[in-house]
């Protein structure tokens, strides 16, 4: 009924993607199919969906995910668009019960389980998905599936045949200290509510083969520096805010630096991933306009998001070379695009999060250059081919020694081992030895966060980042009374400008209405920097205040930053 559209390159399949393919067609029941990131899943998973049948359930685990995934059917396939069904949070179109082709996110579904009312779109639509017998239910980046609350969801689905697709078999809160068969074993287990693995393959053999990039993995070991090292362990210094100043600290900056450098020097282009908005900004303050943020929120003070449309119009200027690097969060983690060749180097800045995380950003550097075969070409040929043109890349994992990022990262280190990367681990003196060598031959770069005053001005921002969001709470306030007065001055004009009894009147508001909507740009900047303004109006928190004062900061660096130290007896009684 539907196909693939004649000049899809999705005809051209390599060897995995081929086996994998005959496999799904071998057994004709649910499984899942293990193939590691930039080894072409999403091409396995649409031809199946279309020999399935007219009615196919795509689940993806974030939005930048449905949107790739409804680009990719309407481009490849011959599936007239309009039964292309793509939900987001913000868009929920009525499906076709007939002919449906319908991407959300896992989240969608399972977020309206608790509604109430029988009426809400989000609850109808889930209750569609619900009822509707399913040709085929895809599961992508499956591992998400298993997810306390989304398995639910996906057991009460109801289908001919359920597919799992990911490139990262395991969840770090199972089986974390097992190795080999026996991890394998008890990652079966854990998803075999979806079915057992059909095909599967690992990164090393796929990178022995030319099919997906060859990088090299390193563990980056950082050490915090004395009044990081005092804050970190000070009593009043705890949750996010201790996790910050682990992992966002002096010899972090300046690796991130000195690796951004010697990449730079050869050409190549780069990723940095964060798990925090304040890294994202740090790292974007630091590292200047060539480079841009993904995120799915914003930092305290910039009052506004990234939505998925002005995600992907970023990774589209980062394709077309326009941008030296790009700084993401979690939502960067899968299903992104990444096609530009150049890009050769990933770092994972605070390193907190799990092993199936750490191969998901992995995966972004996996894409290599597709080598059909040639005519006449063997099978060795076409191998060394590859393999003379496969893309080389490096993965940097940077860990805080004596911090709870060692635990993480061990797990992390784990699975790439059992994926078939070699993890070395460099020392950051060692790190820096390179960058001294490369700027002995260079003109001299200045690294980030070398004197006290930029480490201080760094720990500042660290410590007090949580406090300032209760004033970025304010100036959002305020920022949206600011749009609100302007939209409502907008419509009251409007309103005259049509119910005025005498036309003189009518045609004066008329003018005045149009003089307001121009202003409109200016009115959303002016939100926007009363926002920022109320962020930075706002005091030090006590907590920085305790620990500037344990510190021992000179008096002059605390003069160059503005910072004034009241003696404990001078403290208000809501000082800790």
């Amino acid at each position: 009924m539907f196909a693939l559209r004649a000049t899809s390159p999705f005809h051209r399949l390599s060897d995995p993607q081929q086996e994998a393919l005959d496999a799904l067609r071998e057994t004709g029941s649910s499984g899942i199919v293990v193939l590691p990131c930039g080894s072409g899943k999403t091409c396995v998973f649409l031809r199946a969906a279309l020999e399935a049948g007219r009615k196919v359930l795509f689940l993806c685990f974030e939005k930048q995910g449905v949107a790739q995934v409804a680009a990719v059917i309407k481009q490849h396939s011959t599936i007239d668009p309009r039964f292309v069904c793509v939900c987001t949070g913000e868009k929920k179109p009525e499906p076709n019960s007939l002919f449906c082709f319908l991407v959300g996110t896992y989240s969608l579904f399972t977020s309206s389980a608790t509604g109430t009312s029988t009426l809400d779109t989000t609850t109808r639509l889930r209750q569609f998905v619900q009822s509707t017998h399913w040709d085929l239910v895809v599961l992508d980046e499956c591992h998400h599936a298993a997810a306390p609350t989304y398995k639910p969801f996906v057991e009460s689905l109801r289908a001919t045949r359920k597919l799992g697709f990911t490139g990262t078999l395991c969840r770090g809160d199972v089986a974390c200290s097992q190795r080999g068969d026996e991890r394998t074993e008890a990652m079966t287990r854990h998803f075999e509510f979806i079915g057992p693995v059909l095909y599967r393959r690992s990164c090393a053999e796929l990178e022995n083969d030319g099919l997906i990039a060859r990088v090299r993995c390193m563990e980056v070991v950082t050490t915090l520096a004395p009044a990081f090292k005092k804050a970190h362990d000070h009593v009043n210094v705890s949750g996010q805010t201790r996790k910050y100043v682990a992992s966002l600290h002096p010899q972090k900056l300046n690796a991130v630096s000195a690796i951004v450098t010697l990449h730079r020097s050869i050409g190549e282009l780069g990723m940095i991933f964060v798990f925090h908005h304040l890294h994202g900004k740090v790292l974007k303050d630091m590292l200047g306009p060539t480079w841009e943020i993904l995120a799915g929120g914003h930092a305290h003070g910039e009052d506004g998001t990234h939505t998925t449309n002005a995600n992907a119009a970023v990774v589209d200027r980062f394709n077309r070379g326009e941008l030296e690097g790009l700084i993401s969060t979690a939502v960067g983690e899968s299903a992104l695009d990444v096609s530009n060749q150049d890009f050769r180097y990933a770092i994972v800045i605070d390193a907190h999060s799990g092993a199936a995380s750490a191969s998901q950003k992995l995966g972004r550097l996996a894409r290599t250059p597709r080598l059909p075969r040639q005519e006449s070409e063997t099978d060795g040929e076409h191998r060394q081919r590859r393999l003379a043109n496969q893309k080389q890349a490096c993965f940097y994992d940077l860990v805080t020694d004596e911090t709870e990022e060692t635990t993480a990262s061990a797990q992390r280190r784990g699975q790439l081992t059992e994926e078939g990367y070699d993890c070395p681990v460099i020392e950051y003196n060692s790190l820096m030895r390179e960058f001294d060598r490369f700027q002995n031959e260079t003109a001299s770069v200045a690294l980030p966060c070398v004197n006290e005053t930029q480490q201080i001005r760094l720990l500042v921002e660290t410590l007090d980042y949580t406090t300032k969001g209760h004033a970025a709470v304010v100036g959002a306030t305020e920022a949206k009374k600011h749009r609100d007065d302007h939209r409502k001055d907008i419509k009251r004009l409007e309103q005259r400008s049509t119910g005025a009894s005498s036309s003189l009147f009518r045609e004066r508001h008329r003018r005045a209405h149009v003089s307001l909507k121009k202003k409109n740009r200016e009115v959303e900047k002016t939100a926007k920097a009363i926002c920022k303004q109320a962020v930075a109006a706002a005091p030090l928190g006590p907590v920085a205040l305790n620990v500037l004062r344990e510190v021992g900061v000179s008096a002059a660096v605390l003069n160059e930053l503005g910072i004034v130290l009241r003696l404990r007896e001078e403290s208000s009684d809501e000082d800790p």
